[in-house]
Order: structure tokens, then C-alpha cells, then sequence
């Protein structure tokens, strides 16, 4: 993910964080081996403002599936 995220020019903060903290960020994601990259709609009660459909998680996710099935990835534009 990182690897990813540098390639994609996303800035990483890499650090300990609470949950109060991830409560108010714009979108989240869970990566793990067998599922892969999946967005979380809300943590705990908190909904997240960002549709996973065009935050930057849903890049990274997209990123991450081209990899993994040997797939050229191509950034989209506006």
C-alpha cells in the first residue's frame, strides 16, 4: 500500500492514531491478504463524508487490483 500510494504521488502519514481521529477523516479502507483493499462506509456510528467511490482509498484499491492481476494501472483524470 505504501509502495502504491508513493508510486500514485498520495502522501502518507505513517503513525499511531486514535479512534476519535479516525472517526473524522474523509474516507477509510481496510487492507488485509484475503480481502485485499475494501472501503469502510462508517466507523461506529460515524459515517464517512467522501463517497468510497471517488476518494482517494478507491484509487489506491484500484491500483492495488492491477497489481495483483498483473494489469497496467492508468491513473483517471478529469
Amino acid at each position: 500500500m505504501l509502495e502504491i500510494c508513493h508510486e500514485l504521488d498520495i502522501p502518507v502519514e505513517e503513525r499511531l492514531f486514535t479512534t476519535e481521529e479516525a472517526r473524522q477523516a474523509d474516507t477509510a479502507f481496510f487492507c488485509g491478504t484475503a480481502a485485499e483493499v475494501i472501503g469502510w462506509v462508517s466507523l461506529d456510528e460515524a459515517v464517512f463524508p467522501k463517497p468510497w467511490n471517488t476518494s482517494l482509498g478507491r484509487v489506491v484499491q484500484q491500483a492495488y487490483k492491477a497489481r495483483v492481476t498483473e494489469k497496467d494501472f492508468q491513473l483517471a483524470t478529469a
